[in-house]
């Protein structure tokens, strides 16, 4: 058994009270405004390449939560760092409180059939850490949601976000903060694994979607309070900025 594990075993009555008081006194804050869909900026709508199309989905950190617009949080970000000669189509699928069980069905309701993307970026998990979801079905759930990625939307790049360092979020108390940091690691390591399989089986031969590429995007940001949000446990903008940056370098390195 996994020592957090243990640790949630012996304080389980503990965490329950410490997760019902986090809920119940944190601050609430909105997702960004701003549009989620568009196309080219004018700077390059004159390019004769075909615009780059690009899909977020995820949870309350992908829809913006912790900055005020869309031009603060990622999808701004990631339009902001992209190679300016580049244009690029772009949509946002996000919701609070999103699981990743959850954002297949949801994707279906949102996008048409004939909405294909070069690029996925998924931002999931953290919902999935806090609930009873066990690893098994979460990583499960990941693979579903590739494979629609690929299968109906044509995807041919993929890039997974890796979990926030939860054991570091201040709104946290302990023992709380360690299962949660703690059962957080465990999910992204299990998804990084998912990530270089998959990408050995392509190289190997051995995989059906030998088009499509994955890429895992570790958090490695300082979550101390100066970096979040006001509420302790969203990225604040200067989060968002690093954040968008790293997803625009891997499209411009690896995609353009």
């Amino acid at each position: 058994m996994l020592l957090y594990k243990l640790v949630a075993l012996i304080t389980f009555p503990l965490l329950v009270l410490q997760g019902k008081k986090v809920r119940k006194t944190a601050l609430k804050l909105p997702e960004a405004d701003g549009e989620r869909a568009g196309g080219p900026s004018s700077n390059n709508a004159s390019s004769s390449q075909t615009p780059l199309s690009l899909l977020i989905m995820g949870d309350s950190a992908a829809a913006g939560v912790g900055a005020t617009h869309q031009d603060e949080a990622l999808l701004g970000n990631i339009r902001k760092h992209l190679d300016a000669r580049i244009g690029a189509t772009w949509r946002l699928i996000a919701e609070s409180g999103m699981q990743t069980r959850d954002m297949l069905a949801h994707a279906e309701a949102n996008l048409s059939e004939n909405e294909v993307f070069d690029v996925v970026v998924l931002s999931l998990g953290v919902n999935d850490v806090t609930s009873f979801c066990t690893s098994k079905t979460r990583l499960n759930s990941l693979r579903a949601l590739c494979e629609f990625c690929t299968t109906q939307l044509h995807a041919k790049h993929i890039i997974i976000s890796g979990m926030p360092p939860m054991g570091k979020f201040p709104l946290l108390p302990q023992p709380l903060r360690y299962v949660l940091g703690a059962r957080a690691t465990h999910f992204d390591r299990q998804q990084e694994a998912y990530v270089k399989k998959h990408n050995r089986d392509v190289s190997d031969g051995q995989s059906e979607a030998l088009s499509v590429h994955m890429y895992y995007l570790p958090m490695n940001f300082e979550a101390d309070a100066s970096a979040m949000a006001q509420d302790g446990f969203h990225p604040g903008p200067h989060i968002y900025e690093q954040w968008g940056k790293a997803v625009a370098d891997i499209v411009n390195q690896q995609v353009l």
